[in-house]
């Protein structure tokens, strides 16, 4: 731009002279401030003017774009927004009617709600194999609330309890023997089948051999032994800037607690509205609460 830009060896009458002089034009153009020469501001038609111009206009919207994209992506940064969905510290199991559930909340810290939240769950595990090493599988946890035949839709407001049934289906129940039933027939995996499904096409309490009849220290000693790790991720997309985020958590067997509950953090204030208060939303009570 140097060359470009030089009375002297152009003539286009710039009145630049030096390279200071032609830093202070090229700012001139960047920043549309405008340029003083004295004689002609269309620099006498000259195509060297209008090349040099050109080329630091150029530069300069290449410059604002990338400026502007480094700076949006820094404020749409899912991870960031992804921390203001909580869940609470221990996961606990209930038992109802002879059957356990294992449950947790989720709740969203933010005014501006999560479009289309939605949660999955899946069970890491540890399994021998026949050569003796240990393997890892994975499972799908089945969820009854939020229903994931719906999607596993989540309204974050308030906290939400996810709740999955421990059936024979499950990979938390214990297995004395290592089989798989679906629909009356063993040796297949599915987990597409669930307790409340299953109950309505057949008589499920009549039969034995699909009973989920355990006890509280086997369903514990069963998730240490297998090392059953709990992975929840819960998905949405933000409103600000429509970026679809993932918020994950895990629990252990040392995160579940048995025949406890969730005490309550939700009150009302004194103009009605409901007020969440997160310094309760982690504690927990002892009295088991029926569903």
């Amino acid at each position: 731009l140097d060359f470009l830009l030089s009375t002297k060896a152009v003539g286009c009458s710039l009145g630049l002279d030096s390279y200071t002089e032609s830093l202070f034009f090229a700012l001139e153009t960047l920043f549309t401030i405008g340029y003083g020469t004295k004689d002609d501001p269309y620099f006498h038609e000259c195509m060297s003017a209008w090349l040099a111009i050109y080329t630091q206009s150029f530069c300069g919207i290449l410059l604002d774009a990338i400026c502007l994209g480094l700076f949006f992506a820094r404020l749409s940064r899912s991870q960031t927004r992804a921390t203001t969905v909580v869940f609470t510290d221990k996961a606990v199991i209930v038992e109802d009617k002879g059957s356990f559930h294992f449950c947790f909340q989720a709740c969203e810290m933010r005014k501006h709600q999560l479009i289309e939240a939605h949660v999955r769950c899946y069970a890491v595990s540890r399994t021998r194999a026949p050569s003796g090493e240990t393997e890892f599988q994975t499972q799908v946890l089945r969820l009854g609330n939020p229903d994931d035949e719906l999607g596993g839709m989540l309204l974050l407001s308030l906290p939400t309890t996810v709740l999955h049934h421990i059936d024979a289906w499950s990979p938390l129940l214990p297995q004395e023997k290592e089989h798989n039933v679906v629909s009356g027939q063993e040796g297949q995996d599915s987990p597409l089948h669930r307790f409340d499904i299953l109950k309505r096409e057949k008589d499920w309490e009549n039969d034995e051999s699909r009973s989920t009849t355990t006890s509280r220290s086997k369903l514990k000693s069963w998730l240490e032994e297998k090392s059953i790790e709990i992975l929840v991720i819960l998905e949405g997309i933000d409103p600000l800037t429509s970026a679809t985020l993932q918020a994950r958590h895990s629990y252990t067997a040392d995160d579940i607690v048995f025949d406890a509950w969730f005490a309550p953090c939700v009150h009302s204030n004194e103009s009605g509205e409901c007020v969440i208060d997160f310094a309760k939303f982690h504690d927990l009570r002892p009295k088991m609460r029926k569903h």
